[in-house]
């Protein structure tokens, strides 16, 4: 349940742009009356509850995925094409094939230990297009690269939203200002200070300075969530510069920036670069799903996401036709929707008792015991699940919080999972009441 307090109830004031709290009883008060109403009900037939879902759930609020190539040809607006879109192929090709090799050198894990490979390469084996790291790094260097990446950044939204006369002008007045900084100059005045510290005195051709300062949001363009990083973590003592799409950007906008840093000259690691292929040339899969645009590029399989409108809203505004839609709907491929189940008591004998053990006369439900827990120890239970894997884990609990986590394990429910969790954790505290 939402309280009152909770941070989805912060309403930020545009008058002083201070974030306070609201009062939201008038949207949760009804709300809690109405689930107190509902719940009862759905728990006296839930297979007719997963009935009613099935058959009336809108597909707006479902999950499934679309081949690219229809959904491309069925609402052909919604494409993202970057300029110079055969430059950006070929480069897209290029950095696959130069990736390769990079990641020959990158540090290995073995018997918990991270281990160098060897870093040498047959120069007969690398592509013709291959770009040698390079053999140091510093501020200034590093710079020069995110003036390219900014530079393009820019340039692609003043295509984009091109609106007024205004913005016209201020694009202007920035390119004239910009022209009379130096690298170093540019990248303090538009990187808004979210690195370690820069001064007049900061030697700019020191690698160990550039270590210094390369931290946090060092390399975000604007506030895109793209970053231009150097690295050499993949190449041991020699530097790539590294870029890659954001979960909340767009394909377009990552291309040009890419080639723009591609054709600069840059030994670019490009993250994701198989995926922005596959999306400009149409080999992929769309995700249809309530969750849109910060799913981008994102722990799924698909390289991108699309939401379907209500039934209501179609033709109307900016919204697809209803022809559209029933084509998206029949060529799509739907998820199964999770069928609700009713929560069942453990038996008293489960070693997830031990921590309230002689508070528990009865058998309690997995939620009813995580309850009892976070009243005592103020511990809590946090599940994401991902395409391949599900990653359970405890928090709030100091002591071993980080070992007490499942990963790339399936459970058959949500409460499996917690009891599982809830049995480490009391193994956990046993161990430590024992020291």
């Amino acid at each position: 349940m939402v309280e009152n307090d909770h941070w989805w109830c912060q309403i930020h004031d545009d008058d002083d742009k201070d974030a306070h709290l609201r009062d939201m009883e008038w949207l949760l008060e009804p709300l809690a009356d109405y689930l107190r109403e509902k719940v009862p009900q759905i728990a006296a037939d839930v297979s007719a509850y997963n009935q009613y879902v099935e058959e009336h759930l809108p597909k707006r609020q479902r999950t499934g995925r679309i081949s690219r190539k229809d959904l491309d040809r069925i609402v052909p607006w919604q494409r993202r094409l970057p300029r110079n879109a055969k430059k950006v192929v070929r480069m897209l090709k290029e950095c696959i094939a130069n990736e390769k090799v990079y990641r020959r050198t990158e540090p290995q894990w073995v018997d918990g230990e991270l281990q160098r490979q060897d870093n040498t390469t047959d120069v007969a084996l690398l592509p013709p297009c291959y770009r040698e790291p390079l053999p140091k790094m510093s501020i200034r260097l590093y710079a020069k690269y995110f003036r390219v990446a900014y530079s393009a950044y820019r340039e692609h939204f003043r295509r984009l939203y091109r609106r007024s006369r205004r913005e016209v002008r201020e694009y202007k007045e920035w390119l004239e200002e910009s022209s009379t900084l130096t690298d170093v100059e540019f990248y303090r005045h538009n990187q808004f200070g979210r690195h370690g510290e820069i001064t007049d005195e900061t030697d700019f051709d020191s690698e160990q300075a550039f270590k210094d300062m390369a931290f946090d949001h060092y390399g975000e363009l604007g506030l895109s969530r793209m970053d231009v990083h150097a690295t050499d973590y993949y190449t041991p003592g020699r530097w790539l510069i590294s870029f890659g799409v954001s979960y909340s950007a767009w394909v377009d906008v990552g291309c040009e920036i890419a080639l723009a840093l591609y054709e600069a000259g840059a030994p670019l690691l490009l993250h994701d670069a198989q995926r922005m292929l596959d999306i400009l040339e149409e080999r992929d899969y769309v995700k249809l799903t309530p969750h849109t645009f910060h799913d981008y590029l994102n722990h799924h399989e698909e390289g991108s996401v699309f939401d379907l409108p209500y039934e209501c809203y179609l033709g109307k505004g900016d919204e697809i036709t209803r022809e559209q839609y029933d084509e998206i709907v029949s060529l799509a491929e739907w998820n199964e929707e999770t069928q609700l189940s009713l929560d069942t008591t453990v038996p008293l004998e489960d070693p997830a008792y031990d921590p309230i053990r002689e508070e528990v006369s009865n058998p309690l439900t997995a939620c009813e015991i995580l309850g009892r827990l976070e009243e005592k120890f103020g511990i809590g239970v946090g599940i994401s699940d991902y395409n391949d894997h599900q990653l359970v884990y405890l928090y709030g609990w100091k002591d071993g919080l980080d070992k007490i986590q499942i990963k790339d394990k399936r459970f058959t429910s949500t409460n499996q999972a917690i009891l599982e969790v809830l049995r480490m954790f009391a193994n956990a505290l046993e161990k430590n009441d024992g020291r």
